[in-house]
């Protein structure tokens, strides 16, 4: 303790009024003569404030100068020291709380009045009170960034300080908040004041959330702090894993998409999928799945005959997405009521015919070798081959594709040798319009309108006619 000034002007009165012998310094009551010690109650910051007392040595209102006080701390602290009171028997002093923790210290002054350096039990003795308020836990929360679905452990959450050096990790506990409604204890380290927190956690769904993370002192619950921070967390990526490859199909087609979101912890429903059919036309996805594999499946009735590019959209509710695009080469249904597909051929001035529906499931119409009538053809002659459509009778207008695979097929041979030569007459794609009853697209099947392809007889016989056998005829169909 070391002297100071006084501590402002204290002012006293003869009576105060209704309380004999007594005076009113300062606001605060004291004893008509004596020692008083103010302020008798006083409250510090430790480490960062002194404590201030200031004693009045007085004889009822007269105040007595030169005398020796020796004051006194004990307690949360110790401290000692004196000073002389000094023409209006005031005399101050202060001094700092050193301990950390806080506490409470009792000021005691003493009138040395034999100036013997100590407080003798007959001397006039009284006593103030300083209330320290103890350093405390001083926490730094830290920022988090993570992946949703993905497990993250021993992650620096926070770090804090304590002015108790000696205080190791044990005599601590924290608390963390994940800001998705979970929480879990901490693991802290570290020593000499210096210490960090720890945690383990996994986020479900991507987004910014808010951390809490409180310490709490073990053997002193008031010594707590408490810090927030934000934790990120990003969507992980979606990877395509393949999607219905492209083929040829009828007007009902329908497009799987597969793809791997690989966050473990997704569910089907946080996904939403469109599908472009590629003919101006999109509809939803269905979404199935779980763990990690999902697939997107759709439906959709096509209404012309033509190639279509289809892209599966898949978007999660985080915003990751991933396209896979196929392309469709719609045929076309063949299976309509009463309709007949027809293949003819002439040479030589005949002409054979014969027809039937097409399969409903594939498309094809094929005649098999022999069911067309044989001829005998010259070499050098020319052969005509073709194929027509009749309108079913419940439609009043059809579009009719035929394609791929398509040809026609004979065996020559020879009068003079069993020999068989085969062959193949390529017939050509194409799409026409059917409108009305009958045939088309020309009522009289002799028309050269009606054939897609011609050949001459080759010279296999060495000159000889040339006998054409085993007639067959095979396309694919689509109607729409």
């Amino acid at each position: 303790i070391s002297t100071g000034t006084i501590l402002g002007h204290f002012t006293s009165f003869p009576t105060t009024a209704g309380v004999s012998g007594l005076y009113i310094v300062g606001g605060i009551v004291v004893s008509q003569t004596g020692l008083n010690l103010l302020p008798p109650v006083q409250t510090q910051k430790a480490t960062v404030t002194k404590a201030n007392v200031t004693a009045w040595l007085h004889i009822g209102a007269a105040p007595v100068a030169g005398k020796q006080i020796l004051f006194s701390a004990s307690g949360a602290n110790t401290a000692s020291g004196s000073g002389t009171t000094d023409g209006t028997g005031h005399v101050s002093c202060s001094y700092a709380g050193t301990n950390l923790l806080g506490g409470t210290d009792t000021v005691t002054a003493c009138y040395d009045l034999d100036n013997s350096g100590t407080c003798d039990s007959s001397e006039e003795t009284t006593t103030a009170t300083v209330l320290w308020i103890g350093e405390k836990i001083i926490i730094r929360p830290l920022p988090i960034s993570a992946a949703e679905g993905m497990p993250f452990t021993g992650a620096l959450v926070a770090t804090f300080s304590d002015p108790d050096t000696a205080a190791t990790a044990s005599e601590y506990s924290a608390v963390i908040e994940w800001g998705d409604g979970s929480m879990s204890s901490g693991t802290i380290s570290g020593g000499s004041g210096s210490f960090f927190v720890t945690g383990d956690h996994t986020y479900v769904d991507e987004g910014s959330y808010t951390t809490k993370v409180t310490v709490t002192d073990i053997d002193n619950s008031d010594n707590t702090a408490s810090g927030s921070a934000k934790a990120t967390v990003v969507d992980v990526i979606l990877i395509p894993t393949g999607i219905t490859p492209p083929g040829n199909s009828s007007e009902a087609y329908t497009v799987t998409a597969s793809f791997i979101d690989t966050n473990p912890l997704a569910t089907a429903t946080d996904f939403t999928a469109t599908i472009d059919w590629g003919d101006s036309t999109t509809s939803t996805g269905t979404v199935t799945g779980s763990g990690i594999s999902y697939s997107v499946t759709g439906s959709h009735f096509y209404t012309s005959t033509t190639g279509f590019i289809v892209k599966v959209h898949v978007a999660d509710d985080g915003g990751a997405t991933v396209d896979q695009t196929t392309a469709v080469q719609v045929l076309g249904a063949p299976c309509l009521s009463k309709s007949v597909f027809r293949w003819h051929y002439s040479a030589n001035g005949g002409f054979w015919s014969a027809g039937m529906s097409p399969d409903c499931t594939t498309g094809l119409v094929g005649f098999a070798p022999g069911s067309i009538p044989n001829s005998i053809a010259n070499p050098g002659t020319t052969v005509n081959v073709g194929y027509d459509f009749s309108l079913p009778g419940n439609k009043s207008t059809v579009t009719v594709v035929v394609g791929a695979p398509h040809f026609a097929a004979f065996s020559l041979r020879c009068a003079s040798t069993p020999t068989v030569t085969p062959f193949a007459v390529p017939l050509t794609s194409q799409a026409y319009t059917v409108t009305g009853n009958g045939w088309t697209p020309n009522a009289n099947p002799k028309s050269p309108l009606t054939y897609q392809a011609s050949f001459t007889v080759p010279n296999v016989c060495g000159g000889d006619k040339v006998l054409l056998t085993d007639g067959a005829f095979f396309v694919r169909v689509s109607i729409f």
